[in-house]
């Protein structure tokens, strides 16, 4: 398994952000050496186990970002590195309100099965 966990960012070129996250059913990492102070025998919350969810592996994130390069030339990609533990107070991007809008790539390929959407974030 997994001892980092990753981001992809990409920024359109009127500066919008686009945060992608994972919808996956296992954890790319246990939680309890994801998140401060759980342990095995203390389970995570749902919004704990999203916020480590939704991050990617490095062999994920880079399969992403040569996806979003291949279909999408137009956008600005990077990878980023997620400090690990989390803080237990952490929360999910899709746990969080506002206006941002939850985008699905349109391309008809996907680089594996899991379901990536992103979340476009204004710049100011």
């Amino acid at each position: 398994m997994a001892t980092k966990l990753y981001r992809v960012r990409s920024t359109k070129s009127d500066g919008t952000e686009i945060v992608w996250i994972a919808f996956r059913k296992d954890p790319p990492v246990p939680y309890a050496k994801a998140i401060g102070g759980l342990s095995a025998d203390v389970e995570a919350t749902g919004r704990q186990r999203q916020s480590i969810d939704e991050l990617f592996t490095h062999e994920e994130a880079e399969r992403w970002l040569d996806y979003l390069k291949r279909h999408y030339g137009d956008l600005d990609s990077k990878i980023v590195e997620v400090a690990l533990p989390l803080a237990p107070d952490a929360e999910a991007l899709s746990y969080t309100s506002g206006d941002r809008q939850l985008l699905k790539p349109i391309k008809a390929e996907d680089p594996f099965s899991l379901e990536v959407r992103g979340y476009e974030v204004q710049q100011f």
